[in-house]
């Protein structure tokens, strides 16, 4: 159930709803969690920051993505989930444009 929410909350962020994308984020977050799975922690954390990017929310994202690099690091697991979301990507290419909240 927790990557089911992690992959739903990737395709709302991926179709610009970003409040949708925020809520399963944490929804995923709060069950890998109970799962005790630090790599799902990790890439929901990581999932959130990159919301909290396209929200215009540089320092959050930045504060974010720290959080969820360092947790890689811990379990020795690169992030990778988000990597085709930078700016200028193909796969999104308006994703890190200033929008409202879904």
């Amino acid at each position: 159930m927790a990557h089911d929410l992690s992959n739903l909350a990737l395709m709302a962020l991926y179709r610009g709803e970003y409040g949708k994308a925020r809520d399963l984020y944490f929804d995923s977050l709060s069950a890998f969690y109970e799962l005790d799975d630090e790599r799902g922690i990790a890439e929901s954390i990581e999932g959130l920051a990159a919301v909290a990017g396209v929200l215009s929310q540089p320092t959050e994202a930045a504060r974010l993505f720290g959080v969820a690099t360092s947790l890689c690091g811990a379990v020795g697991a690169p992030l990778t989930r988000l990597r085709g979301l930078r700016r200028g990507s193909k796969a999104a290419p308006s994703l890190f444009t200033s929008r409202s909240p879904a």
